[in-house]
């Protein structure tokens, strides 16, 4: 018989993080109906399925795991400290060698410098934001960024800076793609991912 996790554990508080992110992931990817195929190297280099160009046929679940890619990363980085004691600094050079990975292996002008620096700064929020719910007490998604962020203000605030960071990413790929790039479909990723994250924010701090 499985023994389940006491709810207040870091492995527990680990897999309700990521439950809710995605389920964000998979939201944003099924309100966009992105009529895109697949190919072999979107499953491989995270990112690039929503820049993609010349596309048919969308597919939700490759969407979501590009859309999840930084998140995991920090995540897993955040584990890491708060679990293990790994340092900030360490985590964010795990990140690092891991986006270096794609950038020394990808040689159709897919992946950049410019993309990994912009990915690093939005990972480096999001760890610093997943260890402060680590760290919290609450047994759910809402208890833990209520004991994280006493106010409302305070988490939109931080929504209002993973918006930005994300942003930048979508910037920094859609130069790097030049006329490949879909800005249209990036710009309708961006309001469908804010719209969601705005819905869960007032779901969490309603009275």
């Amino acid at each position: 018989m499985l023994r389940r996790k006491p709810k207040n554990t870091a492995d527990a508080k680990y897999d309700t993080i990521l439950t809710h992110e995605t389920a964000w992931a998979y939201g944003t990817a099924s309100a966009l109906h992105a009529q895109r195929p697949i190919t072999v190297w979107e499953v491989l280099i995270p990112i690039f399925l929503v820049f993609n160009f010349a596309k048919t046929r969308g597919d939700r679940q490759f969407l979501a795991q590009n859309l999840m890619f930084t998140k995991q990363l920090a995540l897993d980085g955040a584990m890491d400290i708060v679990k293990r004691g790994t340092s900030r600094e360490e985590a964010m050079e795990q990140a690092r060698s891991k986006t270096d990975e794609i950038l020394h292996s990808e040689h159709n002008g897919l992946y950049s410098e410019h993309i990994q620096r912009s990915q690093l700064r939005e990972i480096e929020l999001l760890v610093d934001h997943y260890c402060r719910l680590l760290r919290s007490n609450g047994t759910d998604y809402r208890s833990l960024v209520t004991t994280a962020y006493m106010e409302r203000w305070e988490y939109d605030d931080f929504l209002d800076k993973l918006k930005n960071a994300e942003k930048e990413v979508s910037t920094a790929a859609m130069e790097t793609l030049g006329s490949r790039g879909d800005p249209e479909f990036t710009a309708r990723m961006e309001r469908h991912a804010a719209r969601l994250r705005k819905a869960a924010a007032d779901r969490i701090f309603s009275a």
